[in-house]
Parts: C-alpha cells; sequence; structure tokens
C-alpha cells in the first residue's frame, strides 16, 4: 500500500512540475512573442532597432550609425548564441521532468544553468544599451528620451488617469 501512494504522490508530482514548467514556457513564449513581433505589441523592436530607425529625427552621424550597427551585430550575434543554449536547456530540463525517477537535485542544477544563462542575456541587452547611449550625444539622448516618451503614450495612452 505505501508503495503504491509513494507512486501516487510521484506521479501527481510530475503531472504539476510538467504543468507548472508549461506554464513558464507558455508564458515566457507569449510575453517574447509580445514584445518582439506579433498581435497587439507587434510593433515594439529592439532598442537598438529602433534607435537606428530613427537615425534621422536624431541627427546621427554616419560614424554614430556605423558604431551602433556595430554594437547591434555583436549583440545579436551573442543572444543567438545564448538563446539556443537556452532553448537546449529548457527542452532538457523538461525531459527530466517528464522522466520516471525525478531528481529534484538534478532539475535544480538545470534550473541554476538555465537562469545563469538567461541572465546573462539581460546582462548583454542591457550593456548594449550603455554602450549606445555612449555614442549619443547629450542632446542625442534628451531627444531620444523625448521619443520614448512619446511612444509610451501612443503604445500605452494614458492608463495611468484610467486606472484610477
Amino acid at each position: 500500500m505505501k508503495r503504491e501512494t509513494r507512486t501516487v504522490r510521484d506521479s501527481l508530482f510530475r503531472a504539476v512540475l510538467v504543468f507548472a514548467l508549461g506554464a513558464l514556457l507558455f508564458s515566457t513564449a507569449a510575453v517574447a512573442e509580445a514584445r518582439h513581433g506579433g498581435g497587439k505589441w507587434g510593433e515594439r523592436k529592439a532598442p537598438l532597432a529602433r534607435l537606428l530607425e530613427h537615425r534621422t529625427e536624431l541627427g546621427l552621424t554616419e560614424s554614430q550609425v556605423n558604431r551602433l550597427e556595430a554594437i547591434q551585430n555583436q549583440v545579436q550575434a551573442n543572444l543567438g548564441e545564448r538563446q539556443s543554449a537556452v532553448r537546449d536547456k529548457r527542452r532538457a530540463l523538461h525531459d527530466l521532468m517528464e522522466s520516471e525517477n525525478v531528481n529534484r537535485s538534478e532539475i535544480d542544477r538545470h534550473i541554476d544553468d538555465l537562469s545563469r544563462d538567461m541572465t546573462e542575456m539581460q546582462r548583454i541587452r542591457v550593456h548594449a544599451m550603455l554602450d549606445a547611449r555612449e555614442v549619443l550625444s547629450a542632446e542625442q539622448r534628451a531627444k531620444l528620451r523625448e521619443m520614448r516618451r512619446d511612444w509610451k503614450k501612443d503604445h500605452f495612452g494614458d492608463q495611468k488617469e484610467s486606472l484610477r
């Protein structure tokens, strides 16, 4: 009887774990889709791409455009490698959770490894924005802040007032 109870408990644990991971992966994919293409939010683009799209309004020089494009190319290369690794690690984690004998410590190691890669991806993005900021003059940075406020208004409207 104890063995049957343990088997039921283990099966239930696996089912809950698989459901939770599936929900996490689905929500992550949905957010990525919303932020970078598709649906209502499809207008949002990677910050460096948007910056380069508005080179004329910002008054970017050819030298600045070249430097920003170099930063963007480096980011895309670095993120591409990481995104592929993250995708593989998510699959491996999913496979571990689907296995008959769930090993929590091994799952925890996979989660930690996956988290490190995701943190590194965020670090790459933030450092790229800091590098891009250094390329711009003070006037261009001020103009960009103003443009971002306008983009947010266009995208979100005046939600603060409607939420009160």
